[in-house]
């Protein structure tokens, strides 16, 4: 699944094919044994269906039924449709993994520099952050800390700007035109 993502680039893919890892699972890995043909997904289903419903009878999809279906399949996966109600700028991307846990990529043009961040948002908390770009952060070891320390911060720009200003002044970061408030805004946004 991850080799068919479009991606920015390789390190993104790899943080989306562990996350997937992490969050996913399979039947075989559930069950032990390899995974139920379609012939058997399709029967167990009918079963199912039948408990609830009653006798089913088998029939074919008619073209017109066929052909309205795939009419419809156009229409919602249209771009147009699908981002109608989607109003926000992006500014990254964000593939969802499951309910709650997704990979982000976030880029910002701050005054110091551009500022790019990838992570793992779970249920709205940063985990796995990196931090890159063009902007100078002094001592530049600190960079490593800095996205440790925003391990488990709620992905909300106050939280993050709260926690990126404790560590600039705990760890004396300079980090000219990369102020804490904005880098919290780029990361989030």
């Amino acid at each position: 699944m991850a080799r068919v993502l479009r991606v920015p680039d390789e390190k993104f893919r790899d943080k989306v094919f562990k996350t997937l890892q992490e969050n996913l699972t399979t039947m075989p890995r559930e069950t032990g044994r390899p995974a139920p043909s379609i012939g058997e997904l399709s029967a167990g289903f009918i079963r199912r269906c039948e408990a609830l419903f009653g006798k089913l009878v088998p029939r074919e999809v008619d073209g017109e039924l066929r052909d309205k279906a795939n009419a419809l399949a156009a229409e919602y996966s249209a771009p147009d449709w699908v981002m109608e109600n989607d109003r926000r700028e992006q500014s990254g991307r964000e593939v969802k993994i499951a309910e709650g846990v997704s990979v982000m990529e976030r880029v910002g043009k701050l005054p110091g520099g551009l500022v790019r961040a990838s992570a793992v948002n779970v249920r709205g908390k940063l985990r796995d952050i990196h931090l890159s770009g063009d902007f100078f952060f002094f001592p530049a070891a600190r960079l490593v800390d800095l996205e440790r320390a925003l391990e488990g911060v709620d992905l909300r720009v106050d939280p993050l700007a709260e926690r990126i200003e404790w560590f600039f002044q705990a760890y004396g970061i300079s980090a000219p035109g990369v102020e804490p408030a904005e880098l919290a805004k780029a990361i989030c946004s």
